[in-house]
């Protein structure tokens, strides 16, 4: 487990933001290739300033942003410069068990099809969350999925299906991605944005929610954005795979559920 904590390490995103009030916040990103990287939406939504913080990478800034259809799927995707070259090229690191990435690996697995297969299952979460007196620092957490639920209807749209996490739902984890544990193979099945809590209290009194990985794949695909290795992903969940694609995607290395 530690040794994946590093392999995934350079691609976990801090965003700081400055609202118009001139309050600062902290969420959470990953890049998925090609400067893409993937968030809640309401981590940059309506904000003075984004500015986000990869210290593996260079060049991050922000050329657009980009919010899911449907806004009850607080996803949004941000075209940046980031440049990990130097890092995979340049950096070399003792006792490295792993291949280097820049990415993380999205599974396929649409709404409609979402079970409770992964329930009682120990995923990855991997975030900001602020700490007293502490410079921003990443924060991993083993949870475990409690549920997988369908909220009510707001307004007469349905928000998509939540796994519910065992995690504390701390501020900055907003953006998270929820990996999936598969070793070399392990890949993002969902994104922690929200806790669910009854009567506007404290997030940490509720559940930990991440919105399952179909308002991303959608995103993407909406947008035309196939970033590196994550193309095959994203045309797996648009069904526009070729046979060839279909079994590079579906190879012996990926595992059957979810990937």
């Amino acid at each position: 487990m530690n040794q994946l904590f590093f392999k995934l390490r350079p691609s976990i995103i801090a965003i700081e933001t400055v609202n118009f009030n001139g309050d600062n916040g902290i969420g959470t990103g990953f890049h998925v290739g090609n400067g893409i990287v993937v968030t809640a939406r309401h981590v940059v939504e309506g904000m003075q300033s984004v500015k986000i913080v990869a210290s593996n990478a260079e060049g991050g800034k922000i050329h657009q942003t980009i919010f899911a259809k449907n806004p009850l799927a607080d996803i949004a995707l941000l075209k940046t410069g980031l440049d990990y070259s130097h890092y995979l090229e340049k950096v070399h690191i003792h006792g490295m068990e792993y291949q280097k990435t820049d990415h993380l690996i999205l599974g396929v697995e649409w709404d409609d099809f979402t079970d409770e297969s992964l329930v009682l299952n120990d995923v990855i979460v991997m975030g900001f969350p602020p700490i007293p007196t502490a410079f921003p620092t990443l924060v991993a957490i083993r949870a475990q999925v409690n549920a997988i639920i369908d909220q009510y209807p707001l307004s007469g749209k349905h928000p998509p299906p939540n796994y519910v996490l065992s995690g504390i739902p701390r501020g900055g984890f907003s953006g998270a991605p929820m990996v999936v544990e598969a070793g070399e193979n392990s890949f993002v099945l969902g994104v922690v944005t929200t806790a669910l809590v009854n009567n506007h209290s404290f997030p940490e009194t509720g559940f930990m929610a991440a919105v399952t990985i179909e308002s991303v794949l959608q995103a993407l695909h909406e947008n035309e954005l196939y970033p590196g290795e994550n193309k095959l992903a994203v045309k797996a969940y648009a069904s526009e795979l070729t046979e060839e694609g279909e079994a590079s995607f579906i190879g012996p290395n990926n595992i059957d559920e979810g990937r």
